[in-house]
């Protein structure tokens, strides 16, 4: 029912959002008209998806969702990068993303995208280039990104709760306030990301490099942190009670303040740490 009314929704504005997607792309590069057309020849195609053929209703694998899953994927590829991420944001608002069309967006090029405050949970991701991506807010929870660059990016209060970021891009990414709870982040970048206040309560991050990261105040309760270097790391106030710390690197960490109560770690590795008394 949700995903029906969004689309009702979506369908209603689909003029307004292709002079939309017009206005804001004439301002950061020159005219093409023949991406222009592709996207109208692409709004036109799904209305008559929606109100003739009843897209909204189809089953998977009917002709129609073939159809619509299709043409989708070939005008994302087709397009530069800022048409590209409007695309995203009326496929997620208009609720097209709940019945799966949209949802592949493996190795596809979002450097400096704004998705921001959007809904893309289930959506694949992996490989994707989102470096300096704005995705703030945004419900990325069961999403797949192994292995996706989200270096500089803005993930601030962003959702990704059981997220696959294994082998992820992460460094020196604005993760503040972010829910990672329960995420895979095995293997994945974090140089200098700052993840204050982060929760990674029940995270994986075995192997993880989280040198030089920013991790003040952050849940880390219960993870995994298997061989994870966490050099020169900030973890000030940070919660690791009954978090498995197994040959982690803590050389130069700073464990002030942190709450290491039923940790699996040895004191050999805490006194790595920089001087000063953990909670």
């Amino acid at each position: 029912m949700r995903a029906k009314r969004c689309l009702m929704w979506g369908i209603a504005i689909l003029p307004s959002w292709f002079t939309r997607l017009t206005r804001e792309n004439e301002q950061v590069m020159a005219p093409d008209d023949q991406q222009d057309a592709a996207l109208q020849a692409y709004f036109e195609m799904m209305s008559e998806l929606f109100l003739k053929q009843k897209l909204g209703e189809v089953k998977p694998g009917d002709d129609v969702r073939h159809t619509a899953l299709a043409h989708t994927a070939t005008v994302l590829r087709s397009v530069a990068v800022a048409r590209r991420a409007t695309l995203i944001r009326f496929l997620s608002q208009s609720g097209l993303v709940l019945l799966g069309i949209g949802t592949d967006l493996h190795t596809l090029n979002l450097s400096g995208a704004d998705l921001s405050h959007l809904t893309l949970g289930k959506v694949r991701l992996s490989e994707a280039n989102l470096s300096h991506a704005k995705l703030m807010s945004g419900d990325l929870r069961g999403a797949d990104l192994k292995g996706a660059n989200l270096s500089w990016a803005d993930l601030r209060g962003a959702k990704l709760g059981k997220t696959d970021l294994r082998g992820a891009d992460l460094s020196r990414a604005m993760l503040s306030r972010v829910n990672l709870s329960g995420a895979d982040l095995s293997g994945a970048t974090l140089k200098a990301a700052y993840l204050g206040e982060a929760d990674l309560s029940d995270a994986d991050l075995s192997w993880a490099d989280l040198r030089g990261a920013y991790l003040g105040a952050a849940d880390l309760s219960r993870a995994r942190l298997v061989s994870t270097k966490l050099i020169s790391a900030i973890l000030r106030a940070a919660n690791l009670s009954r978090a498995y710390l197994g040959a982690a690197d803590l050389s130069g960490a700073d464990l002030s303040g942190a709450a290491l109560r039923d940790a699996t770690v040895t004191q050999e590795q805490v006194h790595q740490a920089r001087p000063g008394k953990p909670g």
